[in-house]
């Protein structure tokens, strides 16, 4: 009886403990964390041991930021290995939460352990090692999974596995992995158990991995074929990339021919029959040229033909073009009895009316002479004249499509000024007058005439090119402002708007544009270096920690929700999409971008957290970086950056290439490499500050993690040593002379790197010496002897240093005095800015530095102190010369803070005078006004966060006195 009355009053404490966790699960789903964690604790009173709500409890602690409490208790329920499926999916979760998803494998592997003939913990751990990457596992698991239950989808969760071991492991992929993999699926197709498409999918993958493309075509051939029947298109390109994989030349051409007569807008059949054609015949046999020539304008002729009763289609047309461009290259133009002009003019007759006109025609212009391309836009312009009493969209295309071959062919480039000025006049007048076209159509509809106001920014680009005169970017924003408002959704007036705003030094007019970009996931990663560069370098620091925060926020969650991919992946069976959700995973991982924002945001957090040297210690404490490795490989480093992004007609010569953008992405991960290491020193400084730093590191359980010690006369000393020295090989190996500078400014394409203004003078090399300075001080007071020769070495470093930080400001303040009389120019507080933010940034790090400093020659002080009050008065009473020497180095940085400060004010107040005195030059558009109020406040609020930091960096010195 009373056994049956345990039992009994055991189901029903279960049952309560069920109902009240419901109401603990509810309020984690509405936010309500305080509540739940409240819940958690009453269960808990009755039930200590209660792992689920225990968990429940970490996971609302977790929420409420209170993370070192939430670890210690999933360190004692992990410890406990608990087997309840709901505390584990709990436990999961709060892991997920802090980024350690390896915990979630140890935590599967110790269920596992207890119950090994458990489905779904296998299934858990399997998932568990697909967030981590670790395929050898995954495959063990699957295999374990699969003797369990035997379920194909378990199955060829392991062969999946293992064609994602020789992806790790190319070096024994073709004579390991892949023919293992092979030998697996070989099993289940020779007892015919392959059914489903998914699997003869993995088995096409492992074939081509292989590069057994006779065995890849004869399964496309086959009854394994058939059940792909869902996807010819598929079937047909993998068919021909087979065959000419195989060199069967003659099959592949039979084949590409019955696909056209079939399909004859198919442009990837038009560009594998033109590759096959040219790769497999002499080039140097003037009869195989001939040959080739009659029979592939046989071919095209009759698709042109056909096409004709098909409506517009634009493949054929294109690919008589695209086969001349071709031929031309390889065998000369000697049998080429076609004239382009007339096939271009009659293609602008088919489609001018169309958008894709002239890009479709892009490719091809180069093949023509000079006296064609004149013929060709004399005959265009005649054709794309305009009735201005009755102007239809189509008319205005081809109108369009007439100015972009005439930019593209140069031809703006040879007007005069005022050519090109009645020609801005003319389009800008046909804007205004083609408003009506856009009647009835929503914010979010593009305009008819959009590309004709874009077009109009593009000319006024023209005369910035020409005369340098930044009078003209004003005129570009004022017209794009003025677009906007008419189509309020057009990105390329965004994109051009936002560049001219950053090029004049007004970023906090770039980064209101840049947020109507609505920028969106991978975006941040591709165009956020359209602002992210100079919101930093232009002094608007707090916009800038901001938005570094919502990048990397997005890097972290597609980081876990790519890891959730990678999940449903498996889960659906598409293997195919496997290898693209890691590939885009490791490009998101090491993109330079996401380094150079992380380190940037790394140091705004130091910039706007420095008014004590107790903050500092705080931030430099909560700081994860490991200063004994790096957090950065730089040789795998991607540049994903989108240059092309903007829209442009500019001639082939105008516009930038690929070696461009190379030096431009090797500067910047040089300047990724500087930047890092004078931060990862920074770190190490503030780690050998003793009490301050250890009071911070006690609050947050941080500064052991990365190995480093808090004692004086340990591993910081060493570990700061090593840092310094490494940094300043770096610095003295860099130079203005030794790097690329080969990016000139421009709107559209990339823009020079920041390594140009951190070399134009000594910000480094300043900041060195009062990391010399702190080495030394430092070694010092590790000795008690402050009255040997050491003291003589660090007075010349003080000596040194303060020369240095001194001048360095007095070159700023002399150049600020210097452009005085040239402030006419709208932008040239843009470059003002840039040199001031890398000096404001040089002494934040010397106040960093002079409070490490500080905090390691206080005790030493002390002591000193107590035995001087021992001994009276006398000669010995006197404190050594050092602590005079460094004080005085303190009041040098703190008057070097002032004098800037000083500076900075009044060249905002001159420039501001210098352009209302300018104001009539500019082009009378009625915004302007508007327009110059936005870019004032803007100089207002880079100037005034500047001085703000000098401000605080000040206040932070003199409470080091």
């Amino acid at each position: 009886v009373s056994m049956a009355a345990s039992m009994q009053k055991g189901h029903i404490d279960s049952s309560v403990n069920e109902r009240r966790l419901r109401l603990v699960y509810e309020c984690l789903d509405y936010g309500n964390n305080k509540k739940a964690l409240q819940e958690c604790e009453k269960l808990l009173k009755k039930n200590p041991s209660f792992q689920c709500a225990r968990v429940l409890k970490a996971l609302a602690l977790l929420r409420l930021s209170r993370q070192t409490e939430c670890e210690t208790i999933l360190d004692e329920v992990r410890d406990e290995a608990p087997v309840d499926d709901n505390t584990l999916q709990a436990m999961s979760l709060c892991y997920k939460d802090l980024h350690q998803t390896e915990q979630i494998c140890s935590l599967y592997e110790a269920a596992v352990a207890k119950d090994a003939s458990n489905e779904e913990f296998h299934t858990h751990l399997f998932m568990a090692y697909v967030r981590t990457g670790n395929y050898a596992k995954q495959k063990q698991t699957a295999i374990n999974l699969y003797k369990i239950k035997p379920k194909k989808p378990y199955y060829f969760w392991a062969v999946m596995s293992i064609v994602m071991q020789a992806k790790e492991k190319p070096s024994i992929a073709k004579t390991v992995t892949l023919p293992l993999a092979e030998k697996m699926i070989m099993k289940f197709v020779d007892s015919n158990k392959i059914e489903s498409e998914v699997e003869v999918q993995l088995y096409l993958m492992i074939l081509e991995l292989q590069e057994k493309y006779s065995e890849a075509l004869d399964l496309i051939n086959g009854d394994l074929g058939n059940i792909l029947a869902s996807h010819p298109n598929l079937l047909e390109v993998k068919r021909c990339e087979f065959l000419a994989k195989l060199k069967r030349w003659d099959q592949l051409l039979c084949l590409l021919e019955e696909l056209l007569n079939k399909n004859v807008d198919q442009w990837l059949y038009y560009k594998m029959y033109f590759e096959t054609i040219f790769s497999h015949n002499d080039c140097d046999n003037s009869n195989t040229s001939t040959l080739l020539l009659e029979k592939t304008l046989n071919l095209l002729n009759s698709l042109a033909e056909k096409a004709n009763g098909l409506g517009r289609v634009r493949g054929p047309h294109l690919a008589k073009l695209e086969f001349y461009k071709l031929y031309k290259d390889a065998f000369g133009d000697s049998l080429l009895s076609v004239d382009l002009h007339t096939l271009m003019l009659n293609y602008y007759h088919s489609f001018g009316d169309c958008h894709s006109c002239f890009s479709d025609l892009r490719p091809y212009l180069s093949l023509l002479t000079s006296d064609q391309s004149d013929l060709l836009l004399e005959s265009i312009k005649n054709d794309s004249q305009l009735d201005l009493s009755n102007v239809t969209i189509r008319d205005l295309n081809k109108y369009m499509c007439h100015h972009y071959l005439s930019r593209y062919l140069e031809k703006h480039d040879k007007l005069d000024l005022e050519s090109l000025r009645a020609l801005f006049i003319s389009c800008n007048q046909l804007y205004q007058d083609t408003h009506h076209l856009s009647k009835d159509l929503l914010d979010t509809d593009p305009r008819p005439n959009d590309y004709l106001g874009l077009l109009c920014g593009h000319i006024i680009l023209d005369f910035w090119n020409r005369q340098h005169d930044d009078t003209y970017l004003l005129d570009i924003c004022v017209l794009l402002e003025d677009c906007l408002d008419v189509s309020p959704s057009n990105h390329h007036y965004k994109l051009l708007l936002c560049r001219a705003y950053s090029c004049l030094g007004a970023i906090s007019c770039s980064l209101c544009v840049y947020e109507k970009l609505d920028i969106k996931y991978v975006q941040n990663d591709t165009l956020g270096y359209l602002v992210t560069q100079d919101l930093f370098s232009l002094g608007r620091f707090t916009s800038a920690s901001n938005l570094y925060s919502n990048m990397l926020n997005f890097f972290t969650v597609n980081h876990n929700e790519g890891q959730e991919c990678l999940i449903s992946s498996y889960k659906a069976g598409s293997f195919s999409k496997i290898q693209e959700f890691v590939s885009l995973r490791e490009r998101l991982i090491n993109s330079l971008q996401y380094s150079l924002i992380t380190i940037e945001k790394l140091y705004l957090t130091l910039l706007l957290n420095n008014d004590s040297h107790e903050t500092t210690c705080q931030v430099v404490a909560e700081m994860e970086m490991d200063l004994l490795k790096g957090d950065i490989n730089y040789s795998a480093l991607l540049d994903n950056r989108d240059f092309n992004v903007m829209l442009c007609w500019d001639p082939q010569s105008k516009k930038f290439g690929e070696d461009e953008v190379h030096c431009l992405f090797e500067n910047d991960k040089l300047y990724l490499k500087l930047r890092s290491e004078l931060l990862y020193c920074i770190n190490a400084a503030v780690k050998m500050s003793g009490d301050a730093y250890m009071a911070a590191g006690q609050e947050n359980q941080i500064c052991n993690q990365n190995g480093c010690n808090t004692d004086l006369d340990g591993n910081n000393y060493r570990l700061f040593g090593d840092l310094l020295h490494k940094l300043k090989e770096s610095v003295s190996s860099v130079t203005m002379e030794t790097i690329r500078r080969n990016v000139p400014g421009r709107l559209i394409g990339p823009c020079p790197s920041r390594l140009e203004c951190l070399l134009s003078d000594t910000y480094l090399d300043t900041v060195v010496k009062y990391l010399d300075v702190c080495s030394c001080l430092c070694e010092m007071a590790m000795s008690g002897d402050v009255e040997s020769q050491s003291s003589d070495k660090a007075q010349k470093l003080i000596d040194s240093t303060s020369e240095a930080v001194q001048k360095l400001v007095a070159r700023h303040c002399s150049l600020m005095e210097e452009m005085k009389p040239s402030l006419s120019r709208v932008s040239s507080l843009r470059s003002v800015l840039y040199r001031v933010v890398c000096l404001a940034e040089c002494l934040n790090h010397a106040a960093i530095v002079l409070g490490v400093v500080h905090s390691i020659l206080k005790p030493l002080k002390a002591r000193l102190n107590k035995k001087i009050k021992k001994k009276k008065a006398g000669p010995q009473g006197v404190l050594p010369a050092i602590f005079n020497d460094f004080n005085r180095l303190m009041n040098v940085t703190l008057s070097s803070l002032d004098v800037l400060s000083n500076c900075l004010h009044e060249v905002s107040v001159s420039y501001k005078f210098q352009l209302d005195a300018d104001m009539p030059s500019l082009t009378a558009f009625d915004s302007r006004d508007k327009i110059l109020k936005k870019i004032f406040h803007s100089y207002d609020e880079s100037v005034s966060e500047v001085v703000l930091s000098l401000t605080q960096k000040a206040k932070h010195i003199k409470t080091l006195k």
